[in-house]
């Protein structure tokens, strides 16, 4: 009898979702081991096994013959792949809190040195330098 697969852990990498849709996709094939899953991907059953891990994201090459091997559609999961390992886009805008904390900080140090300048001409000091 076949081991049954450890729980995933889902941290927001995207790597677990991955798994859990690989997971479905082979349920769906009828549940093949891993040793047979291998013999029709001609990768080895741990390679195919880590890559429903959730651990770490399989390459394209393990997924395709992981998905080929399960019939599913080698292009969509191509494409889903590709949606998974995307560079997340940086925020270009600042968090507003922090931004207004900078604005305040600067007109801050404006003031002061508007008041260290312009006192003592003010007051009537002479400036010394």
């Amino acid at each position: 009898m076949a081991r049954s697969e450890r729980p995933l852990e889902f941290d927001g990498s995207g790597a677990a979702e991955f798994a859990a849709e690989l997971r479905l996709l082979r349920q769906q094939a009828g549940s093949p081991t891993y040793r047979e899953l291998a013999r029709r991907a001609h990768y080895s059953s741990t390679t195919l096994s880590d890559a429903a891990g959730g651990r770490k994201l399989p390459t394209l090459e393990v997924t395709r013959a992981y998905v080929r091997a399960c019939g599913g559609d080698v292009e969509t999961w191509t494409r889903r792949w590709h949606e998974v390992t995307a560079p997340v886009p940086v925020q270009v805008e600042r968090d507003e809190r922090e931004l207004n904390h900078q604005v305040l900080v600067a007109c801050l140090l404006a003031l002061v040195v508007l008041y260290w300048v312009a006192a003592p001409v003010v007051v009537g000091v002479p400036v010394t330098a």
